[in-house]
C-alpha cells in the first residue's frame, strides 16, 4: 500500500513538472514538486522497516501459540466434580 501511495505522490510531482513546463510558473510549482518527490521517498523508506516488523511479529504470535500450546499439555487438568 505505501508503494502505491508513493506512486501517486510521484505521478503529482510529474503533472506538476508537465503543467509548470506548459505554464511557465516557478519557484511554487518546483517546491511542491520536490516535497512530492521527498515524501514518496519517504514512504519507500518505511516500507521495508514496516515489512520487516511486521514479520517479526507473526513469528512472536507464532511462537506465542506454540508456548500456550506446550503449557496446556502438560498442565494437570482439572477434575469435573
Amino acid at each position: 500500500m505505501l508503494a502505491a501511495v508513493a506512486g501517486r505522490l510521484r505521478a503529482l510531482a510529474e503533472d506538476a513538472r508537465q503543467h509548470r513546463a506548459g505554464n511557465g510558473t516557478g519557484n511554487a510549482v518546483s517546491r511542491l514538486i520536490m516535497n512530492l518527490l521527498d515524501c514518496a521517498t519517504a514512504m519507500d523508506n518505511l516500507e521495508l522497516p514496516l515489512r520487516h516488523a511486521l514479520g517479526f511479529s507473526r513469528r512472536l504470535e507464532l511462537e506465542l501459540f506454540d508456548a500456550r500450546t506446550a503449557l496446556a499439555s502438560v498442565r494437570p487438568r482439572s477434575r469435573a466434580q
